[in-house]
């Protein structure tokens, strides 16, 4: 089973609700601070590549799942599964329509 997270839209543009994550060398609006659960992801200007292209230039909708694995059968995995906090692992894949999809699966 899946519930909508939100969406994700890779920016070039600094905005002032952006926070840091160190782990993939980002800026990024949490998506619960907006009425349309949208993230703006903006990456660091440094060498450091985490995430592959296609995450980092193409928007992607997010579901929360109980099994990234189940969830993921018959799209191609682009990173991950990794983990982000003790609780929660993350995935970024690929559809067959070529829709980038972030699956996110939290452990109480």
């Amino acid at each position: 089973m899946r519930t909508f997270s939100h969406f994700g839209i890779p920016t070039d543009k600094p905005n002032d609700k952006e926070t840091y994550h160190a782990l993939l060398h980002m800026y990024r609006t949490a998506p619960e601070t907006n009425t349309h659960n949208i993230e703006l992801m903006r990456f660091a200007d440094d060498d450091i590549r985490v995430l592959p292209e296609k995450v980092r230039t193409r928007p992607h909708i997010a579901y929360v799942t109980d099994s990234i694995e189940e969830e993921a059968k018959g799209m191609t995995m682009l990173f991950g599964p990794f983990r982000t906090a003790p609780d929660r692992l993350i995935a970024f894949a690929e559809d067959t329509d070529g829709i980038i999809v972030e699956l996110i699966e939290r452990h109480e």
